[in-house]
């Protein structure tokens, strides 16, 4: 239980800024965590765990161990839009680490058992959470966002939860306003919407999965 509990506060320990500073903390919604690649999973145990610790409620359509087709949904929630966010990032990460982890792992053995079908493949213990963070910034890099309650980050998510999701210039005015000393980042997920935060005064546009041609293509 602590070892969940810690998973959920180092990102989620004052809660979710973005959320709280447009007003969502009752509303209902949905979440879906989908495997886009497939393969071995692994992670939905503690994912399970980590919803209910947040009162969300949750069905896991799979169970570690399992290999599974592309675009497979291993979890579906619903609960308060709040909830779902605080979970989101935190349930994330577990769950692409994990199944990155049992994947590769599930390939080896694959490959070992086609030579050997009677040997092991033997792991030491790895471990990541808050390491990685350090070995980012050992790397040369910086950390974009360390917790949900350091920094505003609107993206799509939290605009269909608003009454009029294109209303770009309402939004970041909402959340300036709401935090007056934070810079608003806004998550675009096309050309449009990059252009749309611009002019509606973003400080920071994220583009996400951009190529480096259509970021040029901005200028």
């Amino acid at each position: 239980d602590s070892f969940i509990d810690q998973l959920l506060l180092d990102d989620i320990q004052y809660g979710d800024l973005t959320t709280r500073s447009l007003g969502l903390h009752t509303q209902a919604g949905t979440m879906t965590l989908v495997s886009k690649q497939g393969g071995c999973i692994s992670g939905i145990d503690v994912a399970s765990r980590m919803l209910n610790k947040l009162g969300i409620d949750f069905q896991a359509n799979y169970r570690d161990g399992d290999v599974v087709p592309e675009n497979s949904c291993l979890i579906k929630a619903s609960g308060t839009v709040e909830a779902l966010h605080q979970a989101w990032k935190a349930v994330q990460n577990v769950l692409e680490w994990c199944c990155g982890v049992s994947h590769y792992t599930h390939q080896m053995v694959s490959l070992l058992k086609r030579y050997q079908p009677d040997a092991q493949l033997a792991c030491t213990r790895k471990t990541v959470p808050v390491l990685s963070l350090t070995a980012i910034i050992a790397g040369g890099a910086i950390i974009h966002r360390a917790g949900s309650a350091e920094s505003i980050l609107l993206f799509t998510n939290h605009r269909r939860c608003l009454a009029d999701p294109d209303d770009w210039h309402s939004h970041i005015h909402t959340l300036r306003e709401a935090a007056p000393e934070k810079q608003i980042i806004v998550e675009a997920d096309n050309r449009q919407q990059a252009t749309l935060a611009i002019e509606a005064g973003a400080d920071i546009v994220q583009l996400d999965k951009f190529s480096p041609a259509q970021i040029r293509q901005l200028h």
